[in-house]
C-alpha cells in the first residue's frame, strides 16, 4: 500500500541523491516546453500527495462515502439553487 509517508520518503531520497551528485553549482537552461512539463509534473505530484493524504484519513473516506450515498439518493442541490439560497439569506 502506498502511503503519504512512503511517497515523501521516496521524494526526499531522490532529492538527496540529486544534491549529492551536484556538488558544484550547475546552471540548467530549459525550453518553454520543458518548463511547462516540469510545472505539470509538479502539479501532478502535488495532486497525488493530496489524494494519498485523503485516502489515508478514515474521516475523509467516511465523508466521501456519505456524499456518494447522498448523490445516489438524489439529495443534491444545484449550484444555481445554492446561490439563490445564499443570496436570499443575505437580506
Amino acid at each position: 500500500m502506498v502511503t503519504v509517508r512512503l511517497v515523501t520518503q521516496c521524494l526526499n531520497t531522490r532529492i538527496k541523491l540529486m544534491k549529492s551528485r551536484c556538488n558544484v553549482l550547475t546552471r540548467v537552461v530549459l525550453s518553454e516546453e520543458d518548463r511547462k512539463l516540469l510545472l505539470q509534473t509538479r502539479k501532478l505530484l502535488d495532486e497525488l500527495l493530496e489524494t494519498l493524504d485523503i485516502l489515508s484519513n478514515p474521516e475523509e473516506i467516511k465523508a466521501l462515502k456519505e456524499s456518494e450515498k447522498e448523490m445516489k439518493e438524489g439529495k443534491l442541490t444545484s449550484l444555481d439553487d445554492l446561490i439563490d439560497e445564499l443570496e436570499t439569506k443575505k437580506v
